[in-house]
């Protein structure tokens, strides 16, 4: 029995688990990513060795750059190396979640 609590999907988790937040967003450090800078709904790919996702792009005084036409934060897609292994709870992130495009 463990004592983290259960979630309908790993996006509620990410939300609404700190704990589970943490440790994704550590893994994310370890890796050379801020995720202050990765979008709260991002749905990430691991393959080869390498990360992609999408983060928030920012201007050159490091403050996020929103759509002039309203629908929110600019993102670009980077892909990365990962150093570190995931671990049980990232794997459930990098999960694919949708049964059409894989993501």
């Amino acid at each position: 029995m463990t004592d983290e609590p259960e979630y309908a999907d790993v996006e509620e988790r990410v939300r609404k688990d700190a704990a589970f937040r943490d440790r994704l967003c550590d893994w994310l450090r370890l890796n050379g990513i801020n995720p202050h800078h990765v979008p709260h709904d991002e749905r990430p790919t691991y393959a080869d060795g390498k990360l992609t996702l999408r983060m928030k792009l920012l201007n050159d005084k490091g403050k996020q750059q929103f759509d002039p036409s309203g629908d929110g934060v600019l993102t670009h897609a980077v892909t990365v190396p990962v150093e570190v292994p995931p671990t049980d709870d990232v794997l459930l992130w990098l999960a694919p979640r949708c049964p059409t495009c894989g993501r």
